[in-house]
């Protein structure tokens, strides 16, 4: 009994966890701005203060689906790695002008 009520209590948790990604992606997308380059899995964005971030395709996406110039909206895992320029995981990548 005691392994079930663990055993649910972490199922819990992780279907807590994947519904919190969901909503994080609902919102506004933390990284915004056109592909300037891409290499092994990754895009180069550079947003509209200049700033340059890489970052990484997700996994279910496919790197061919970008462009140089494409202008794309990114929701990210919330980390940014320090690195020149900026690292970031996206969750979800949406291209504006296809």
């Amino acid at each position: 009994m005691k392994r079930m009520l663990i055993l649910i209590g972490i199922l819990c948790a992780m279907l807590t966890g994947c519904n919190a990604e969901e909503d994080e992606m609902k919102g506004e997308a933390q990284i915004i701005g056109t592909v300037t380059d891409i290499r092994s899995g990754s895009i180069l964005v550079e947003e509209e203060d200049s700033e340059l971030v890489w970052v990484k395709v997700p996994e279910a996406d496919f790197i061919s689906n970008y462009e140089v110039g494409q202008e794309v909206f990114v929701w990210t895992n919330g980390e940014l790695m320090e690195s020149n320029p900026p690292q970031a995981i996206a969750l979800q990548i949406h291209v504006v002008n296809e």
